[in-house]
This record gives structure tokens, sequence and C-alpha cells, in this order.
């Protein structure tokens, strides 16, 4: 996997391009939040609960009536809160928390990530009114998680390429790879995307002197590439394996050249 810019059509106006660059990421991005939830009736029995949790691993389940009426919600937690009060019923309603956090689907990443440290566990909302997913701190650590993994192998791959490039061009011939209000005194001041075009002449890959076949180089440094945008623009959902196999086996495969 939560957009800072989303990639507009070709066709579509300057503006909204431009809007679409600036678009705030939303709680939506979270891959949680558009996971539909396992639910319970308040008729349920609280046993049938407990078991349901139990074997899904889960810690709660919301409690509803179809797909948007909010009752509440039932967890281990609650159960215990009921136990130690001594009003723990037969029934999932006898044990609940009635007070449950509902947030749409469309609200900011930065005012949701809040509301869920704060409440430890959200329901999100579509526009519809329907109940898409259930997101927990637990989700949240995740993603920031497989976020800072994949930042940190990007930035890992990035130094690789500069120091396999090292020296070998000049000032001029790196500036033919960026715009040119751009400002470029060494191959550090290029993105990864413009010292991947700039390798992609076969006169200068040559000059790296690689004993290894560039077609295979490149194209995985392409891959590199889309998954650092996705990633520094919060286009995706949270990064699959594939991608991160990926990031690791490329980074792993430069530090040995």
């Amino acid at each position: 996997m939560l957009t800072f810019a989303l990639m507009s059509s070709p066709g579509g106006s300057s503006n909204a391009r431009g809007a679409a660059r600036h678009q705030v990421p939303t709680l939506g991005l979270l891959a949680a939040a558009t996971r539909a939830p396992v639910t319970i009736p308040r008729e349920a029995s609280v046993r049938e609960a407990e078991t349901q949790m139990l074997a899904d691993d889960y810690s709660q389940l919301p409690v509803m009536t179809g797909g948007r009426t909010v009752h509440g919600m039932i967890s281990w937690k609650s159960i215990g809160r009921a136990q130690v009060a001594g009003k723990a019923g037969p029934n999932v309603v006898d044990c609940m928390d009635d007070e449950i956090r509902v947030l749409p689907i469309s609200m900011s990443l930065i005012d949701a990530v809040s509301e869920i440290i704060r409440h430890e566990v959200v329901l999100v909302k579509d526009h519809d009114r329907k109940i898409t997913g259930i997101v927990t701190t637990t989700d949240l650590s995740e993603n920031l998680r497989d976020l800072t993994h994949a930042f940190l192998l990007i930035g890992n791959i990035e130094r690789q390429v500069r120091r396999l490039v090292g020296d070998r061009f000049n000032v001029q011939e790196l500036r033919a790879f960026v715009p040119s209000n751009r400002s470029v005194e060494g191959v550090e001041d290029l993105s990864l995307g413009e010292t991947v075009r700039l390798l992609q002449v076969p006169g200068n890959w040559t000059r790296l002197r690689l004993k290894v076949d560039a077609a295979i180089v490149l194209e995985r440094l392409e891959r590199v590439r889309k998954t650092r945008n996705a990633v520094l623009h919060f286009r995706t959902d949270p990064i699959d394996a594939a991608a991160l196999r990926n990031l690791h086996s490329t980074e792993s495969f430069l530090a040995s050249l």
C-alpha cells in the first residue's frame, strides 16, 4: 500500500493534471479501509463472537445489521469489562461497546491517523454510508513498516546506481537528461529515472564496464523507478510482495557489482 499525487490521463487538461498532483491522501489509501470486515449481529451469542474472533485471530468484531447499520463493537476488552462490571450476558448486545468511531473513506489521511490512534480501531464508510472496512493501530503499523522498508531499499538502490556511474560522465552530458531549469553538478543531482535514461543509451552503458547484461539490469531499474514513484507519491496500496522482492534482489545485486 494511502493519494498525494494521482496520475491523470494524457489527454486531460493542465488544470486537471495540476489538481490531481495536489490531491490530499485519504483514508481510502489504506488497504484495510476497503477490506470488508467480518461482522456479527447483536442477537448472536457471546460464545459465537468469541469463537469467530479466535478462529480469525481478531481482537474485535463490528456489531451490525446489514451493511450500513452499526450498533457497536464487541471485543475481548469489552467482554472483560462487562464481566468485571457484572453486566455480562449471553448475547453480543450485552457485552459490546456501543460507542464506535465511523470515519468517511474520503477523510484526510492525516486526520484519520489521529483518530485511529485515539480510538485504536475505527470503521470506514463510503459516500453511500456502507461500511467498507475496519482500521486498527496494527494496520497503521504494518503500512508504516512496509513504506519505511521500501524507502530504505530505494535509497540504497539509488546510492548503488550513482556509485556505479561515478564520474564517468561530465556535467554537460548529465545535463542532457534533466530539465533545463535544473542545476546539475554531478550524478547525485539526477533522479533515478534520469539516471536510468542516461544508461539506456547503449554507448553510455558500455562506459560502466560492467560484465552483466544491460537489458536485464535496466529492466529491473525501470521497475524500481515505478515503485519509487508510487511510494513517494502515495499512489498505491501498501507495497506488494512482488515489488518488495524486486527491491530486495535489485539492491543486493547492485551491491555485489
